[in-house]
């Protein structure tokens, strides 16, 4: 992979690049919770919680945890919320007493999938901000960002 000429020890913290980067992080974030606990009564960190549970069965905190990179606290808090609604279910791992299976119902399921589509519709006006190959670049420029922050913490 060739590096590239962009230099973080002059851009960062001092340029408004990390500043604007956790700004619009943060603005997103705040935009899809708003929606979502409007119209379907979730944050987004229980979305994701969703998101994971309907592609993992039998799901541990802990491995939820990991792939959030949060802490089992915070997770904790977030799958109990999702439990009193009934959109998963949390049973005792019976050769662990210690440890917890954690499943999506059906209706969590059903909300998930309302909530992605609700969100589609209402940051639909970030994509109007790229044109197709500006999106195709910064959509390709964030996963191998991603990539190599998630290999940095691993190591």
């Amino acid at each position: 992979v060739a590096m590239s000429k962009f230099d973080f020890q002059k851009r960062f913290p001092d340029s408004p690049f990390a500043y604007r980067l956790h700004n619009f992080v943060f603005l997103f974030d705040k935009i899809a919770d708003d929606v979502l606990q409007r119209e379907h009564d979730i944050t987004l960190s229980q979305l994701v919680v969703l998101k994971i549970l309907t592609h993992k069965k039998d799901c541990k905190q802990k491995n939820i945890a990991e792939n959030l990179h949060m802490t089992e606290g915070a997770i904790s808090r977030q799958i109990e919320r999702l439990r009193e609604r009934g959109l998963i279910t949390r049973t005792t791992n019976k050769n662990n007493r210690r440890e917890h299976e954690i499943n999506c119902t059906e209706e969590g399921m059903s909300v998930r999938e309302d909530a992605m589509k609700t969100l589609s519709k209402e940051m639909a006006f970030i994509g109007k901000a790229l044109n197709d190959n500006e999106m195709e670049h910064f959509e390709n420029a964030i996963e191998k960002l991603h990539a190599c922050v998630v290999n940095y913490t691993n190591s």
